[in-house]
């Protein structure tokens, strides 16, 4: 059951907001059939639960990173990856 919330949907549609973030690709996937002329810059970040380590630690871009000293931790790479979005 996918349930919508129709007043910030609205809001969002008729407003100057520069970019809607989504925390996964499906919602942004999903977001963009339902409303596929809506013209605003979009943009993924992972995802903040808990259960989105194991897949960010599998991620080759978080391996590579890992493995030249530029993040320690999966809260570093979230960290980074906000950062380059809301820069």
């Amino acid at each position: 059951i996918i349930q919508y919330n129709d007043s910030i949907i609205k809001k969002c549609l008729d407003s100057s907001i520069d970019i809607i973030l989504f925390t996964s690709r499906f919602v942004e996937k999903h977001f963009k059939a339902i409303f596929p002329n809506f013209a605003n810059q979009t943009a993924v970040i992972p995802s903040p639960s808990p259960a989105a380590n194991r897949f960010i630690a599998g991620l080759k871009e978080y391996k590579e990173m890992k493995s030249e000293g530029l993040i320690a931790t999966v809260y570093d790479y979230r960290l980074l990856k906000y950062k380059q979005v809301f820069n």
